[in-house]
This record gives structure tokens, C-alpha cells and sequence, in this order.
């Protein structure tokens, strides 16, 4: 069974553009990106805003790019996943406002002014690991910091579990990667979900 990462693709962008989209401060926005990338209950925002330029979202993109470098889904690419099977997760709403709006787009009470233009992503933090990391045919370093523990991975290996792998999924191991099913690469396609790039992953 194929397995691939799921990666944001860049050739939308432009030499000014280094994301699709740009955080208003929220606090814990430093330490988002990280705390997201494994599967610990921490305390997350309720709400995000991100400026975004519309010439690109969504018609360009569901899988944006953001600075606070966290997984953002639109909703259409995260039905697509739990379309396939039962998906353990959290999510926020990231509330992308059109950078054309150039005035304050908030009222006094915090919510946005009628006028101004928005689409609603998710921020999707995964909750659960899948024991698939292959150690006898994977090539990694010992980790320095926690001796016995993966470190660096120089060839990454996956052994396919007993009914396949999920549609979605994270290994402990590499937790930095965000691990899909060809089944979910197919239906990502069918469904025509734009802005992803699929790197094949070595199964055993």
C-alpha cells in the first residue's frame, strides 16, 4: 500500500509572498506552530485571524500556508479525510480576512465589520500516533537529547499495519510529518482539493 506526506505546494507563489496568509497577534502564536505538531492536549486559541490575499484563497489553495506554521485545512479537504474513516483530532477556526479591506476589519466588540470579506479554514491539530515507524529498515540517528529515542531519520520507512493505514495520520517518530493514504491522495484529487503536494513514503 502506497503511503505519501501531505506538504503545502508553492508555485502560486510570488517573490513578496512568503505565505498565504498572515496572523493577526493572538497570544501563544510563537509557540503554536510546535505545540500542534505532536499530539499533546494544549491549550489552544479559540479563534485565529489571518489576512489573506483572495486572489489565491480559496480558489488557488486549501491546504494555505500560514506564518504561524501549523496544518490550516479548508473544511472541503477535512471532510475529504473523514469522508475515509474515523479521524481523532481538534480543530480551530481560522478565519481568513481579505487583505484588499485596509481599515480596521473589527468592530468595537471584536467581530468583524459586515463589509469586510472572509472564508473559514480550520486549524487541525491531529490526537493520536500510528505505530508504523519500521525500525529495522528505517536509517536514524539516536536522538542526543533523549538516548534510545529516534533523532534524526536519514531513510524513513513505514511497515503497513493490520487493516491498512489511516486516511490521515501522524508517526511519533517524525512527528513533523503529517502522513496520508493513497486512498485519501486519490479522493483529495477526486474531489479536486487544491494547493497539496504528495511525497511517497517507502512501505514494507
Amino acid at each position: 500500500m502506497k503511503v505519501y506526506t501531505l506538504r503545502e505546494n508553492y508555485d502560486r507563489f510570488i517573490e513578496e509572498y512568503e505565505y498565504d496568509a498572515y496572523s493577526i497577534p493572538f497570544e501563544g502564536e510563537e509557540e503554536l506552530g510546535s505545540n500542534v505538531m505532536g499530539i499533546s492536549e494544549v491549550e489552544l486559541p479559540k479563534i485565529i485571524y489571518c489576512t489573506a490575499d483572495f486572489r489565491f484563497l480559496p480558489h488557488k489553495t486549501d491546504y494555505p500556508r500560514v506564518d504561524f506554521n501549523a496544518p490550516v485545512f479548508s473544511k472541503k479537504m477535512l471532510e475529504v479525510f473523514l469522508e475515509l474513516g474515523e479521524i481523532q483530532f481538534r480543530s480551530v477556526p481560522v478565519i481568513m480576512v481579505d487583505d484588499s479591506y485596509l481599515d480596521d476589519p473589527f468592530k468595537g466588540d471584536g467581530t468583524l465589520k459586515d463589509v469586510v470579506n472572509w472564508i473559514e479554514y480550520l486549524l487541525v491539530q491531529l490526537t493520536e500516533y500510528t505505530n508504523v515507524f519500521d525500525y529495522g529498515k528505517s536509517e536514524f540517528d539516536e536522538c542526543i537529547v533523549f538516548p534510545g529515542d529516534v533523532g534524526v531519520v536519514h531513510k524513513l520507512v513505514l511497515k503497513e499495519p493490520k487493516g491498512g493505514f489511516p486516511p490521515i495520520f501522524k508517526v511519533e517518530e517524525c512527528e513533523e510529518y503529517i502522513f496520508i493514504s493513497f486512498e485519501a491522495k486519490k479522493a483529495l484529487e477526486k474531489a479536486g482539493v487544491k494547493g497539496c503536494e504528495f511525497e511517497p513514503v517507502e512501505v514494507s
